[in-house]
């Protein structure tokens, strides 16, 4: 990500929001962040897995978009085609920084020069006297909202990894054409581990939410058929033959 520069009518007062802009940014990932508080909507259209960051070693949980690199098989002629758009994608291309000159306290901050921006077309970030417009209105409000989803998040992932509820997977995509490939780094809950589980940590996860996003984890994995028949109405790449979710030799991160 580039340098942040907090958000300022002074500064930015000219700026619009270049529409189906989180599309356009979307179009390329094939893993779009998710929090916690989503995976129960999310799991009606894509797969989840938790990964972790190969630098940062955090965990995070992720949808599924493509088995490609670079593609998102649900962003298709300027529109979004599933039922659920990730939240992250609501606040694109903006970001919670800390305000300058603050020991603490977070303000909206933006990549100045990002094509998502514009003082020609889009939405308008301030009005003419130099106030937030209502599509900043809303995008600071999901902001401030994700900074406690992202601690849950973190604190939900984090808590399964302790208990050692998180099993490392291969996914190994085989086309028609003999190539295959495999995807790393991805994690799931071990079912088994979560059954086995001693009544006190059970009881533990019961009482912190953390067993429902448990469950729809595993349930999103039945995404994967319907990715695949995504994957093969898009004539852009070969057909998938069989796709193969097995436990990792090793737990390689993303």
């Amino acid at each position: 990500m580039a340098k942040l520069t907090a958000l300022h009518s002074d500064r930015h007062g000219k700026l619009r929001l270049v529409e189906n802009c989180a599309l356009a940014r979307a179009k390329s990932q094939h893993l779009v962040s998710l929090r916690v508080t989503e995976v129960a909507q999310a799991l009606g259209d894509f797969p989840v897995f938790a990964t972790r960051g190969s630098h940062s070693g955090r965990w995070s949980l992720s949808a599924m978009t493509s088995f490609e690199p670079g593609s998102n098989l649900f962003v298709d002629e300027g529109d979004w085609r599933a039922l659920y758009q990730p939240a992250i994608m609501q606040t694109f291309p903006f970001y919670l920084m800390q305000a300058p000159g603050a020991a603490k306290g977070f303000t909206v901050g933006i990549e100045e020069g990002n094509p998502a921006f514009s003082e020609t077309r889009g939405a308008p970030l301030f009005d003419e006297r130099g106030k937030p417009s209502p599509t900043l209105k809303r995008v600071s409000a999901a902001l401030e909202a994700d900074v406690n989803n992202e601690l849950l998040t973190r604190q939900f992932t984090e808590t399964l990894d302790g208990l050692g509820l998180l099993k490392a997977m291969d996914l190994q995509v085989q086309y028609e054409d003999g190539r295959i490939n495999t995807i790393k780094g991805l994690n799931t809950v071990d079912e088994d581990g979560l059954k086995s589980l001693p009544d006190d940590p059970l009881a533990g996860l019961h009482r912190k939410g953390y067993l429902l996003p448990a469950h729809a984890l595993l349930i999103s994995l039945f995404q994967l058929n319907a990715l695949i028949r995504r994957h093969n109405r898009c004539r852009q790449f070969a057909a998938i033959r069989q796709l193969k979710l097995q436990v990792a030799r090793d737990r390689a991160a993303i």
